[in-house]
């Protein structure tokens, strides 16, 4: 991301009178070069917490509480994604449980990370990941494509996934 320049641009330099120009003190520095850095830069490689909102999950009944971790961290255009999910409740026999990916982010490409699922008591191997790039969405998915049958999903995965 590009720092704006605007603020550097606006700066006059003196013509040696010592008479003109743009005064260049700690305020200045902080206001021109700090400021606008910290701003590029802040949100990248610290981690950060993605609030709760159900309509994030697709294929299950959540609360805010069966949601143990929901952290990610971005560095340039890759995601690295913490999530943890305990008992929450899968709804009919859905083949992908739907999952946003945080922070607003879009996929650069597909992605997939191999997980273990305990649903409905029985654990099994499933896929993570991201079907298509330009999707704001990922899909948790058995790794032999059956239904995930009624009852209590718990996920735990670390992925890291390529946005644009």
């Amino acid at each position: 991301m590009a720092i704006d320049r605007g603020p550097w641009n606006a700066l006059v330099d003196d013509d040696g009178s010592n008479l003109v120009g743009s005064i260049w003190n700690k305020a200045a520095i902080k206001t021109v070069i700090l400021d606008p850095t910290d701003a590029a830069i802040a949100p990248y490689g610290v981690w950060l917490a993605e609030p709760f909102n159900a309509a994030h999950y697709t294929g299950l009944t959540i609360t805010a509480g069966q949601v143990n971790r929901n952290r990610y961290a971005r560095i340039g255009k890759t995601l690295i994604w913490n999530l943890g999910i305990d008992n929450a409740t899968v709804v009919g026999a859905p083949t992908q449980i739907g999952l946003t990916l945080p922070g607003g982010a879009v996929a650069g490409a597909i992605s997939k990370t191999i997980v273990q699922i305990l649903a409905a008591g029985a654990w099994a191997s499933g896929v993570f990941g991201v079907n298509a790039a330009g999707s704001a969405s990922c899909a948790v998915t058995r790794m032999d494509f059956s239904a995930f049958v009624a009852g209590a999903f718990y996920l735990s995965v670390t992925t890291i996934i390529e946005v644009q």
